[in-house]
């Protein structure tokens, strides 16, 4: 389920719903302890069928899950330590994967900054992800690490989205009214086949600014994110921002940086239909 696990300073066990008091009782403890400068921490394991929601609020930042189905499995280590100028800095690496049929929702918000920080018109950062397979035997997980601070909202190295049977998935990140996002399938109509979505860098409000970057820049034997799909359905990237946009579709990494860019801002949107697989090996998208 991608990255090897941490040792976990506290391991909890439940199934379905009973895992809703634990993670309200998580939020308390962070809730009451984010000011002080000393780290709050908590991992929650799950496994099972019904349903596991919750989240927790550090000062400025709030992060909230939500799966549910057959075959659940998860881990959620999160952390909130010290603060920059009145905002907690946090992480958060989650990995959940469903059997059979459900969904994973995951979604996290660093809220405007306050005080000498921040850009008049960052607003909120945010980023969202997305996997769904309702039919039978259909599965799905999500594997990402995001950690937020006064200025940024940040997830490094790899993000992993997996689905198959019948599926639905989209993953997003935004600075204010700036964003990028990709998405299989729709709400309407869902791909049929597998996906394997591998993230790179994404960013958003990079020192309080309303920069953004979805799936690179790749660094090193990094590449930009790459998508694998088999079967049918459709593929699509979209992106608004201001001032600058940017992206690179298709290109295998080079230091140049090869692709389009729109030097005043603008709209971007690009969707592939294909009814025998589809494979981007590379693709990265920025804004401001």
């Amino acid at each position: 389920m991608g990255r090897k696990k941490k040792e976990k300073k506290k391991k909890m066990n439940k199934k379905g719903m009973k895992a809703i008091p634990i993670l309200v009782m998580l939020a308390l403890m962070i809730g009451a302890y984010a000011p002080v400068a000393f780290a709050t921490s908590f991992t929650l394991d799950w496994s099972g069928n019904g349903l596991v929601t919750g989240g927790f609020t550090a000062t400025g930042t709030t992060t909230a899950f939500s799966t549910q189905g057959n075959g659940l499995l998860g881990s959620w280590d999160a952390a909130v330590g010290g603060q920059g100028y009145g905002i907690d800095y946090t992480t958060s690496d989650f990995d959940a994967s469903f059997n059979n049929g459900a969904y994973v929702l995951y979604s996290e918000q660093r809220l405007a900054t306050v005080g000498s920080v921040g850009y008049p018109g960052e607003g909120l950062l945010t980023t969202n992800s997305y996997v769904s397979s309702f039919g039978t035997g259909g599965t799905g997980s999500i594997s990402q690490y995001v950690n937020t601070n006064y200025a940024s909202l940040y997830s490094s190295p790899t993000g992993q989205f997996a689905a198959t049977g019948d599926y639905y998935a989209y993953h997003n990140i935004a600075a204010g009214l700036n964003f990028g996002q990709w998405a299989a399938g729709t709400a309407l109509v869902s791909n049929t086949g597998t996906m394997s979505i591998t993230e790179r860098i994404d960013s958003a409000g990079y020192y309080g600014s309303t920069d953004w970057t979805l799936g690179g820049p790749g660094t090193g034997s990094y590449g930009n994110a790459q998508a694998t799909l088999t079967g049918s359905g459709t593929f699509r990237l979209d992106a608004d921002s201001d001032n600058y946009l940017a992206g690179v579709i298709g290109t295998p990494y080079a230091s140049a940086h090869p692709g389009w860019e729109m030097a005043s801002g603008g709209s971007y949107t690009g969707i592939w239909a294909f009814d025998a697989g589809l494979i981007i090996p590379d693709f990265s998208l920025k804004g401001n």
